[in-house]
């Protein structure tokens, strides 16, 4: 369509070319081609907001991932997963003991995955290091049990049975250069914690599970968004 119009505009505007068609062809035919080079980027990756990330907008590829499985199922049936690939679709899986059972699909608009993405990476998710946040918990129930032993009290044991599993994937490039035609290859960033909900209960001072929590949160509101706009 737009080599069409190119050779319109250019024989009525230049009526002596009119004796030179395979001119004009040629000359539409370039310019087509370097309008596409300039936007190949962009069909293909979104620099978010400006904030030096890009992620695929391919169907193909898979940008969000979360899974939560239950502790005693998690060797079995697998638990609840939320997939979200780079052309918006959302897909959320039920295991086969839930009574949703099942796939559930919809189309999330460019927006939402865009501001999906960029609050992923604001809380954190990139930079989860779970060797770090163990360390830090340590230090934590080390100064906990300090205090309680300089108050006269107890040390106080806490066993969790059956913690869930949280994992959230999330798949980001570096961003576009100009004039690229292709997106850098994608890195796949893991944040995986086995019971969120109670080290967090018992520490709620350590900031990159509360941001881990904060994603998660936001991730199960989806699954039930999805899920709502899917049985429509």
């Amino acid at each position: 369509m737009l080599e069409i119009w190119c050779r319109y505009v250019f024989v009525s505007r230049f009526g002596a070319h009119r004796r030179a068609p395979g001119f004009a062809a040629s000359l539409c035919g370039a310019l087509v081609a370097a309008a596409t080079v300039v936007a190949a980027p962009d069909a293909v990756a979104e620099d978010v907001a400006n904030a030096g990330f890009a992620y695929s907008h391919a169907a193909s590829d898979i940008v969000v991932r979360y899974i939560e499985i239950p502790g005693e199922l998690a060797e079995t049936e697998g638990g609840t997963t939320l997939t979200i690939r780079g052309d918006g679709t959302a897909t959320v899986h039920y295991p086969p003991y839930m009574r949703r059972a099942g796939d559930h699909t919809t189309t999330l608009p460019r927006a939402e995955v865009d501001a999906l993405v960029a609050s992923l990476v604001a809380k954190g998710v990139p930079q989860f290091d779970g060797s770090a946040v163990r360390h830090e918990l340590h230090l934590a129930e080390t100064a906990r049990a300090a205090a309680l032993t300089s108050g006269g009290g107890g040390v106080v044991l806490a066993a969790v049975t059956d913690a869930s599993t949280t994992i959230v994937e999330l798949a980001l490039a570096a961003t576009v250069p100009a004039g690229a035609t292709a997106l850098p290859a994608s890195i796949t960033h893991r944040a995986e914690w086995r019971g969120l909900r109670n080290d967090l209960a018992r520490h709620p001072s350590v900031g990159t599970l509360a941001a881990l929590a904060e994603a998660r949160e936001e991730l199960r509101a989806l699954i039930d968004r999805v899920h709502t706009a899917a049985a429509q």
